[in-house]
């Protein structure tokens, strides 16, 4: 779902995955075997959901320029999980590779905001797209607008 304008970014969407939080670095220690593959399977669908709610004109900037030339990008992750909210991160920005940035390096900012408990089997993502070289400030105010914009959406107070 797109988000609102807003003047912290040129343009924002959120979308509900249907997959419990997971976090990659638990995965990193015991690279071989079923975890790892269980992980990789994650990261296929997070950035299929991702492929069908990007937004019509979501620019990622032009591959062969430097990161501080593309867009910025921030990037909010939202659910319910076991895992230290700071560990869920990465796994999601992998996936966003190629569909929402070019490379993770163009993600500027993260929030991690989770409930404890055993995954439900949904989170959220939002990302918002800023203009290259943005500053520190710009990023901190589109960040915490996106989190409370998804985390209206997780919680079901933002209708598509």
């Amino acid at each position: 779902m797109e988000l609102a304008e807003h003047p912290c970014w040129d343009q924002a969407f959120a979308v509900e995955v249907p997959l419990s939080l997971t976090s990659k670095s638990n995965y990193r220690r015991q690279r071989s075997g079923r975890n790892w593959r269980d992980h990789q399977a994650f990261e296929l669908v997070v950035r299929a959901r991702l492929r069908q709610a990007l937004p019509e004109g979501w620019e990622l900037g032009d591959a062969d320029a430097k990161v501080i030339e593309r867009p910025s990008v921030v990037m909010a992750v939202l659910g319910q999980t076991l895992y230290d909210s700071g560990n869920t991160p990465k796994g999601v920005a992998d996936a966003a590779q190629g569909v929402v940035v070019h490379t993770d390096a163009s993600i500027d900012a993260t929030v991690a905001i989770t409930r404890r408990g055993a995954g439900d089997g949904r989170f959220t993502l939002a990302f918002a797209r800023l203009p290259a070289g943005s500053d520190l400030a710009a990023k901190a105010a589109a960040a915490a607008e996106l989190a409370v914009r998804a985390a209206a959406f997780h919680e079901g107070r933002l209708a598509p």
